[in-house]
């Protein structure tokens, strides 16, 4: 679910940001939050879950349980996307247990 404003949506507050009704932000993706003609106003913070993002500019990011996040607050669009050396050892580890199963296989 997002907001969608038919004119200027003015942030302020704390905006916090949690899964939802079959979103799950842990998972890559790109979730639109808020949909209007245009933007003005800052949060004064913005939480993903219990995790604070910290701001430069329009954009608030951070990176935690191995997934970088992205706010726009200029777009309204949050992006998740899997820290590298998360998914670098994901692979190697499915690397290690395809080895381990063919050397099982040929004995």
């Amino acid at each position: 679910d997002f907001i969608d404003v038919s004119g200027v949506l003015t942030h302020g507050g704390i905006l916090n940001i949690t899964s939802y009704n079959g979103y799950d932000l842990t998972q890559p993706s790109s979730y639109t939050l808020f949909h209007a003609t245009g933007f003005t106003g800052d949060f004064s913070s913005v939480n993903v879950g219990s995790n604070a993002l910290t701001k430069s500019d329009e954009l608030w990011s951070g990176t935690f349980s191995g997934s970088s996040y992205e706010f726009n607050q200029a777009t309204g669009v949050l992006n998740v996307v899997p820290e590298p050396s998360a998914a670098l050892f994901g692979g190697l580890s499915l690397l290690a247990l395809l080895r381990r199963r063919r050397e099982i296989v040929a004995k």
